[in-house]
Protein backbone atom coordinates (compact mmCIF):
# COMPACT_ATOMS: atom_id res chain seq x y z
CA UNK A 1 0.00 0.00 0.00
CA UNK A 2 1.74 3.14 -1.21
CA UNK A 3 1.31 6.09 1.38
CA UNK A 4 -1.40 8.67 -1.56
CA UNK A 5 -3.33 4.87 -0.83
CA UNK A 6 -4.20 6.33 3.33
CA UNK A 7 -6.52 8.23 3.97
CA UNK A 8 -5.57 11.53 5.48
CA UNK A 9 -5.35 12.72 8.62
CA UNK A 10 -7.99 14.58 10.63
CA UNK A 11 -9.57 15.77 13.77
CA UNK A 12 -12.36 13.33 14.39
CA UNK A 13 -12.19 11.24 17.48
CA UNK A 14 -10.25 8.19 17.21
CA UNK A 15 -7.58 9.51 14.88
CA UNK A 16 -4.34 8.37 15.88
CA UNK A 17 -1.65 10.91 15.96
CA UNK A 18 2.05 9.70 15.92
CA UNK A 19 4.09 10.81 18.90
CA UNK A 20 6.11 13.00 17.14
CA UNK A 21 3.29 14.66 15.15
CA UNK A 22 0.99 15.51 18.62
CA UNK A 23 2.68 18.92 19.25
CA UNK A 24 2.09 19.86 15.91
CA UNK A 25 -1.76 18.33 15.99
CA UNK A 26 -2.12 20.56 19.06
CA UNK A 27 -1.08 23.73 17.13
CA UNK A 28 -2.61 22.86 14.22
CA UNK A 29 -6.24 22.60 16.31
CA UNK A 30 -5.46 25.84 17.92
CA UNK A 31 -5.04 27.77 14.63
CA UNK A 32 -8.13 25.95 13.76
CA UNK A 33 -10.17 27.41 16.79
CA UNK A 34 -8.54 30.77 16.09
CA UNK A 35 -9.18 31.14 12.23
CA UNK A 36 -13.07 30.22 13.12
CA UNK A 37 -13.06 33.99 13.88
CA UNK A 38 -13.38 36.80 11.49
CA UNK A 39 -15.06 39.84 10.50
CA UNK A 40 -18.32 38.37 10.15
CA UNK A 41 -17.70 35.36 12.90
CA UNK A 42 -16.47 37.66 15.73
CA UNK A 43 -19.20 35.77 18.43
CA UNK A 44 -19.35 31.97 18.02
CA UNK A 45 -21.27 29.67 20.37
CA UNK A 46 -19.66 26.27 20.87
CA UNK A 47 -21.71 24.86 18.44
CA UNK A 48 -21.11 26.96 15.66
CA UNK A 49 -17.31 26.38 16.58
CA UNK A 50 -17.96 22.93 16.41
CA UNK A 51 -19.62 23.52 13.18
CA UNK A 52 -16.38 26.01 11.65
CA UNK A 53 -13.49 23.71 12.60
CA UNK A 54 -15.12 19.98 12.49
CA UNK A 55 -13.14 19.95 15.81
CA UNK A 56 -14.90 17.10 18.45
CA UNK A 57 -17.05 19.67 21.25
CA UNK A 58 -14.52 18.83 23.75
CA UNK A 59 -11.41 20.03 22.07
CA UNK A 60 -13.10 23.17 20.77
CA UNK A 61 -13.95 24.31 24.48
CA UNK A 62 -11.04 23.11 25.69
CA UNK A 63 -8.86 25.61 23.18
CA UNK A 64 -11.27 28.26 23.55
CA UNK A 65 -11.15 28.16 27.17
CA UNK A 66 -6.98 28.66 26.85
CA UNK A 67 -7.00 30.45 24.02
CA UNK A 68 -9.26 33.24 26.12
CA UNK A 69 -7.32 32.28 29.19
CA UNK A 70 -4.05 33.72 27.54
CA UNK A 71 -5.85 36.72 25.38
CA UNK A 72 -4.89 35.12 22.47
CA UNK A 73 -8.65 34.59 21.50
Amino acid sequence: MAASDLPEAGFGPGVAVPAQKAGEAVIDRAFAVLSAFDAEHRVLSLAGLVQRTGLPRSTALRLARKLTETGAL
